[in-house]
């Protein structure tokens, strides 16, 4: 083997396609394969209104195809917008944590970012909800309902405060 039929990379790769066959000459210019690196990126383009939920180094929750989730992490915003279908977007590139093995390259995914968050709050789920006829809302508790009001929601629930409320009542929530 001469030095010339040996390419040194500067770190892991994984050939993504090949440019040639075997038996197939080639010569300086022509591009014998294409590379990435090995680890396992997922590509969103996000509408430039929610830009603010992408911020590099945010911690994300991914769905897998078949109902399982793996952590994951932004680890580009592209900073250029670029129009898609009538609306302006960015590229933004999310690192996974952990990722089973199987998982076919450009399956489909969801990314789960995160707008807001709330700590040592008290919350429902959202079907705990009532309207009430003064236009709010509010919630059974011990046979009666008390009026509340609502903050952050997400993840099927809901943020609530107003008096009288504490961790660990319970409410009703309207059965399936």
């Amino acid at each position: 083997m001469n030095a010339e039929q040996v390419v040194f990379l500067p770190s892991k790769v994984r050939i993504a396609k090949a440019g040639v066959a075997v038996g197939d000459s080639v010569a300086p210019g022509r591009q014998v394969f294409t590379v990435t690196g090995t680890d396992r990126l997922v590509h969103l383009d996000l509408d430039v209104a929610d830009q603010a939920m992408a911020r590099k180094g945010a911690k994300v929750k991914v769905e897998l195809p078949g109902g399982g989730t793996t952590a994951g992490k932004v680890v580009m915003v592209g900073d250029v917008a670029k129009p898609r279908e009538g609306i302006a977007i960015i590229d933004v590139g999310v690192r996974l944590a952990k990722v089973r093995s199987g998982i076919a390259d450009q399956t489909p995914v969801t990314v789960l970012l995160e707008s807001t968050s709330r700590r040592n709050v008290l919350s429902v789920p959202v079907e705990a909800l009532l309207a009430t006829a003064g236009g709010g809302y509010g919630l059974e508790i011990g046979g009666r309902v008390v009026p509340i009001k609502t903050g952050v929601y997400g993840g099927g629930r809901v943020e609530i405060s107003g008096p009288g409320l504490e961790a660990g009542m319970r409410v009703g929530v309207p059965a399936e």
